[in-house]
């Protein structure tokens, strides 16, 4: 009785491992999906990071832009691909778009979209703008900005507001 249960084990063995091996094979072939996420929040939820696509022309280097929750400010800039260092800044308090007292909390959820915008004045707007939803006065605000093909001496250039709706109503 005890060969008949070592055959028994011998040959569930032999299945697990035929098991493993296809499975690391499969596994190993299997097209890998990417996780795309254009947000990444950190510190506890008291801020957020998140790339804008500044031109739809290549090589263009995409704008790092980092939202404080604590403050309301929303900064940015972008690398020059030539020297590899940051050359372009972008900066506004967008706490007072959201009409908020100082003293309030704010919730704030971002993301980033495109908004192809046509030029205007000389200056191309980036492909791609800022969506932001501020969770107490019910608003979501469309902030557009300009990318400067050129003569980017490292000034700070403004985050416009370009549209604002309510998704609901105001908390007090």
């Amino acid at each position: 009785m005890s060969r008949e249960h070592a055959g028994v084990s011998q040959t569930n063995l032999v299945w697990l491992t035929a098991g493993v091996l296809f499975g690391l094979s499969v596994s190993y072939f299997w097209p890998s999906e990417t996780a795309l996420a254009s947000t990444d929040r950190n510190a506890g939820g008291k801020i957020a990071i998140f790339t804008c696509e500044a031109q739809a022309l290549s090589p263009s280097p995409d704008i790092v832009f980092v939202l404080d929750f604590l403050t309301g400010r929303l900064t940015g800039a972008s690398i020059d691909i030539q020297s590899g260092k940051f050359s372009q800044y972008y900066q506004r308090n967008i706490a007072a778009d959201f009409n908020l007292s100082p003293e309030t909390q704010a919730e704030y959820i971002v993301t980033n979209g495109q908004l192809n915008l046509s030029s205007s004045g000389g200056a191309l707007p980036a492909k791609d703008g800022i969506f932001i939803a501020e969770m107490k006065s019910g608003l979501v605000n469309c902030y557009s900005f300009i990318y400067p093909t050129s003569n980017r001496n490292g000034g700070i250039l403004p985050l416009v507001p370009q549209a604002q709706f309510s998704f609901r109503q105001a908390m007090r």
